[in-house]
Protein backbone atom coordinates (compact mmCIF):
# COMPACT_ATOMS: atom_id res chain seq x y z
CA UNK A 1 0.00 0.00 0.00
CA UNK A 2 1.30 3.61 -0.82
CA UNK A 3 0.80 4.50 3.01
CA UNK A 4 3.53 1.48 4.01
CA UNK A 5 5.97 2.15 1.31
CA UNK A 6 6.17 6.09 2.67
CA UNK A 7 6.68 4.49 6.33
CA UNK A 8 9.73 2.60 4.57
CA UNK A 9 11.18 4.93 2.41
CA UNK A 10 10.88 7.27 5.50
CA UNK A 11 12.26 4.46 7.84
CA UNK A 12 15.01 3.97 5.56
CA UNK A 13 16.13 7.52 5.14
CA UNK A 14 16.68 7.49 9.12
CA UNK A 15 18.36 4.98 8.98
CA UNK A 16 20.67 5.76 5.95
CA UNK A 17 21.37 8.91 8.37
CA UNK A 18 22.09 6.79 11.21
CA UNK A 19 24.81 5.02 9.25
CA UNK A 20 26.65 8.49 7.98
CA UNK A 21 26.51 9.20 11.66
CA UNK A 22 28.07 7.07 13.14
CA UNK A 23 30.98 6.06 10.22
CA UNK A 24 31.47 10.19 9.81
CA UNK A 25 30.71 11.46 13.89
CA UNK A 26 30.87 15.17 14.64
CA UNK A 27 34.37 16.00 15.23
CA UNK A 28 35.27 18.94 16.74
CA UNK A 29 37.51 21.36 14.10
CA UNK A 30 39.55 22.96 16.49
CA UNK A 31 41.01 19.82 18.37
CA UNK A 32 39.35 16.82 16.75
CA UNK A 33 37.33 15.49 19.91
CA UNK A 34 34.22 13.51 18.98
CA UNK A 35 30.40 15.03 19.73
CA UNK A 36 30.44 18.26 17.97
CA UNK A 37 31.74 20.24 15.17
CA UNK A 38 33.51 23.10 17.43
CA UNK A 39 34.07 21.70 21.41
CA UNK A 40 33.36 24.00 24.69
CA UNK A 41 36.97 24.36 24.69
CA UNK A 42 37.61 24.93 21.28
CA UNK A 43 34.66 27.54 21.28
CA UNK A 44 36.45 30.09 24.11
CA UNK A 45 39.39 30.48 21.33
CA UNK A 46 37.12 32.29 18.97
CA UNK A 47 37.49 35.50 18.27
CA UNK A 48 34.07 36.99 17.60
CA UNK A 49 33.52 40.28 16.05
CA UNK A 50 30.91 42.47 17.85
CA UNK A 51 29.96 45.16 14.93
CA UNK A 52 29.01 44.87 11.01
CA UNK A 53 31.39 47.41 9.00
CA UNK A 54 31.42 48.72 5.71
CA UNK A 55 33.41 46.57 3.31
CA UNK A 56 37.15 47.79 3.15
CA UNK A 57 36.38 50.35 6.08
CA UNK A 58 39.72 48.93 7.60
CA UNK A 59 41.88 48.77 4.54
CA UNK A 60 44.22 51.12 2.81
CA UNK A 61 42.86 54.40 1.45
CA UNK A 62 43.46 53.12 -2.26
CA UNK A 63 41.49 49.92 -1.81
CA UNK A 64 38.82 51.83 0.23
CA UNK A 65 38.13 53.91 -2.76
CA UNK A 66 38.31 50.72 -5.24
CA UNK A 67 36.30 49.38 -3.63
CA UNK A 68 33.31 52.58 -3.33
CA UNK A 69 34.01 52.53 -6.88
CA UNK A 70 30.51 53.14 -8.43
CA UNK A 71 28.79 49.96 -6.33
CA UNK A 72 25.60 50.10 -4.38
CA UNK A 73 26.63 49.83 -0.55
CA UNK A 74 26.90 46.78 1.01
CA UNK A 75 26.63 46.18 4.66
CA UNK A 76 28.94 43.13 5.69
CA UNK A 77 28.39 40.81 9.19
CA UNK A 78 30.74 38.52 10.36
CA UNK A 79 30.91 36.06 13.22
CA UNK A 80 34.73 35.35 14.21
CA UNK A 81 37.80 36.51 13.24
CA UNK A 82 39.64 33.91 10.28
CA UNK A 83 42.14 32.31 12.82
CA UNK A 84 42.25 29.42 14.77
CA UNK A 85 39.52 26.82 15.30
CA UNK A 86 37.25 29.20 12.94
CA UNK A 87 39.71 28.99 10.26
CA UNK A 88 40.11 25.23 10.72
CA UNK A 89 36.23 24.58 10.73
CA UNK A 90 36.12 26.65 7.06
CA UNK A 91 39.15 24.70 5.37
CA UNK A 92 37.62 21.58 6.52
CA UNK A 93 34.35 22.60 5.41
CA UNK A 94 35.48 24.05 1.80
CA UNK A 95 38.79 21.85 1.11
CA UNK A 96 38.18 18.71 3.52
CA UNK A 97 34.74 17.42 2.18
CA UNK A 98 33.24 17.62 5.10
CA UNK A 99 30.24 18.80 3.51
CA UNK A 100 27.73 18.37 6.62
CA UNK A 101 29.89 20.80 8.62
CA UNK A 102 27.59 23.74 7.01
CA UNK A 103 24.97 23.12 9.63
CA UNK A 104 27.28 24.64 12.01
CA UNK A 105 27.71 27.48 10.05
CA UNK A 106 24.95 28.47 9.71
CA UNK A 107 24.20 27.97 13.65
CA UNK A 108 26.34 30.53 14.42
CA UNK A 109 25.79 32.88 11.61
CA UNK A 110 22.18 32.88 12.39
CA UNK A 111 22.24 35.06 15.34
CA UNK A 112 23.81 37.90 13.32
CA UNK A 113 21.23 37.91 10.09
CA UNK A 114 20.03 41.26 9.48
CA UNK A 115 16.32 41.77 9.83
CA UNK A 116 14.46 40.18 7.37
CA UNK A 117 11.97 42.14 5.16
CA UNK A 118 8.86 39.76 5.25
CA UNK A 119 8.37 37.46 2.15
CA UNK A 120 10.78 39.94 0.47
CA UNK A 121 14.37 38.50 1.57
CA UNK A 122 16.09 35.63 -0.17
CA UNK A 123 19.64 34.07 0.54
CA UNK A 124 21.76 34.14 -2.73
CA UNK A 125 25.01 31.54 -2.31
CA UNK A 126 28.23 33.43 -3.88
CA UNK A 127 28.95 31.25 -6.53
CA UNK A 128 32.23 29.40 -7.51
CA UNK A 129 33.56 29.26 -10.43
CA UNK A 130 32.54 26.34 -12.42
CA UNK A 131 35.82 24.40 -12.23
CA UNK A 132 36.18 24.86 -9.09
CA UNK A 133 32.14 23.51 -7.86
CA UNK A 134 33.35 20.28 -10.24
CA UNK A 135 36.47 19.78 -8.36
CA UNK A 136 34.74 19.90 -5.11
CA UNK A 137 31.54 18.77 -5.81
CA UNK A 138 29.52 21.21 -4.10
CA UNK A 139 29.47 24.89 -3.38
CA UNK A 140 30.38 25.40 0.51
CA UNK A 141 28.48 29.15 0.44
CA UNK A 142 25.18 26.99 -0.97
CA UNK A 143 25.32 24.52 1.46
CA UNK A 144 25.91 26.94 4.51
CA UNK A 145 22.51 28.98 2.49
CA UNK A 146 20.44 25.95 2.82
CA UNK A 147 20.76 25.12 6.49
CA UNK A 148 20.09 29.10 6.93
CA UNK A 149 17.13 28.37 5.03
CA UNK A 150 16.19 25.27 7.19
CA UNK A 151 16.30 27.48 10.35
CA UNK A 152 14.45 30.65 9.42
CA UNK A 153 12.30 29.97 6.58
CA UNK A 154 13.64 32.49 4.28
CA UNK A 155 14.56 30.86 0.65
CA UNK A 156 17.57 29.57 -0.96
CA UNK A 157 17.92 31.53 -4.83
CA UNK A 158 20.98 30.78 -7.01
CA UNK A 159 20.40 33.85 -8.81
CA UNK A 160 24.14 35.05 -8.70
CA UNK A 161 26.42 33.50 -11.36
CA UNK A 162 30.13 33.26 -12.42
CA UNK A 163 30.21 34.43 -16.19
CA UNK A 164 33.97 33.89 -16.26
CA UNK A 165 36.73 32.01 -14.55
CA UNK A 166 38.84 33.85 -12.11
CA UNK A 167 41.83 33.14 -9.95
CA UNK A 168 41.61 32.02 -6.49
CA UNK A 169 41.72 34.92 -4.50
CA UNK A 170 43.96 33.45 -1.73
CA UNK A 171 46.49 33.88 -4.03
CA UNK A 172 46.07 37.77 -5.02
CA UNK A 173 46.86 40.71 -2.27
CA UNK A 174 44.13 43.32 -2.14
CA UNK A 175 43.75 45.80 -5.55
CA UNK A 176 44.69 42.30 -7.46
CA UNK A 177 41.84 40.65 -6.32
CA UNK A 178 39.44 43.62 -6.69
CA UNK A 179 40.22 43.69 -10.26
CA UNK A 180 40.36 39.60 -9.93
CA UNK A 181 36.87 39.80 -9.47
CA UNK A 182 36.02 42.77 -11.92
CA UNK A 183 32.75 41.64 -14.00
CA UNK A 184 32.92 38.09 -13.06
CA UNK A 185 29.25 37.96 -11.49
CA UNK A 186 25.91 38.37 -13.48
CA UNK A 187 22.19 37.93 -11.39
CA UNK A 188 18.98 36.37 -12.49
CA UNK A 189 15.47 38.30 -12.79
CA UNK A 190 14.65 36.25 -9.16
CA UNK A 191 16.13 38.85 -7.07
CA UNK A 192 14.54 41.83 -8.35
CA UNK A 193 12.96 43.38 -5.97
CA UNK A 194 14.32 41.30 -3.06
CA UNK A 195 15.57 41.69 0.02
CA UNK A 196 18.52 39.85 -0.69
CA UNK A 197 21.31 38.20 2.18
CA UNK A 198 24.45 37.26 0.04
CA UNK A 199 26.30 34.48 2.03
CA UNK A 200 29.77 33.59 1.59
CA UNK A 201 32.33 31.34 3.86
CA UNK A 202 35.29 34.02 4.43
CA UNK A 203 35.52 37.71 3.82
CA UNK A 204 39.06 39.22 3.46
CA UNK A 205 38.80 42.75 1.11
CA UNK A 206 35.37 42.64 0.34
CA UNK A 207 35.53 42.49 -3.01
CA UNK A 208 33.70 39.57 -4.20
CA UNK A 209 30.86 40.30 -1.96
CA UNK A 210 31.19 44.01 -3.25
CA UNK A 211 31.35 42.78 -6.86
CA UNK A 212 28.35 40.01 -6.22
CA UNK A 213 26.34 42.89 -4.65
CA UNK A 214 26.92 44.69 -7.51
CA UNK A 215 25.00 42.19 -9.76
CA UNK A 216 22.52 41.56 -7.42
Amino acid sequence: MPGSHNRWMDLGAKGAAFIVRFVFPDTCAGCGAAGSWMCELCERELVEISEGWRLGASRSTSLDDALQGGAAAVGLRARFVFAGPARKAVHLLKYGGERARAGWFAQIIEPILPPADGDMAVFVPVPLTERRQRKRGYNQSAEIAKHLSRRTGIPVVSAALRVRETQPQVELNGIERLHNVRGAFSATQAVKGKHVILIDDVVTTGATMRECGRAC
